[in-house]
């Protein structure tokens, strides 16, 4: 037994099953990154769906893009009737932009400043489920995401 374990062999004299490879262990995590971000953009989507009633959403939508681990919300806007080209494009603006962390860490809460920069909301914990964030979008306590 002695010399079947020196030999890299179980008791039985069978070799151990392989390890996986570091490779393909990495390549499920970052499927499974990819399906909590589907899904956390499908709760984002029905979030801004629900926000904009559908009387005014011929004048105004709420809108989601994505970018590797980030979820953004944009407010669009038809021109105004008064405006130069009244059946230009709509305008859009930044709302409000979740982050994920590297390999399904935690949901940070972003605000974009006048100047477009994205800013964390440093009194707004990180969370594990994006629910929580999209709360505090809701909520708008600060005044953030007007």
């Amino acid at each position: 037994m002695a010399a079947a374990a020196a030999c890299g062999l179980t008791a039985s004299g069978e070799a151990p099953s392989p390890t996986p490879a570091p490779v393909v262990f990495g390549t499920v995590l970052l499927r499974c990154c990819a399906d909590v971000v589907d899904i956390s953009v499908a709760k984002v989507r029905r979030f801004c769906e629900r926000k904009i009633p559908p009387h005014v959403r011929d004048q105004l939508l709420w809108e989601v893009a994505t970018r590797g681990l980030s979820i953004t919300i944009y407010e669009r806007r038809r021109p105004w009737p008064g405006a130069p080209d009244p059946d230009g494009p709509w305008t859009r603006r930044e709302i409000a932009q979740f982050r994920q962390g590297e390999a399904g860490g935690m949901w940070t809460l972003h605000w974009a400043d006048r100047n477009g920069r994205w800013l964390r909301m440093r009194d707004v914990r990180p969370a594990a489920d994006i629910d929580d964030l999209i709360r505090v979008v809701e909520e708008n306590r600060s005044g953030a995401f007007d």
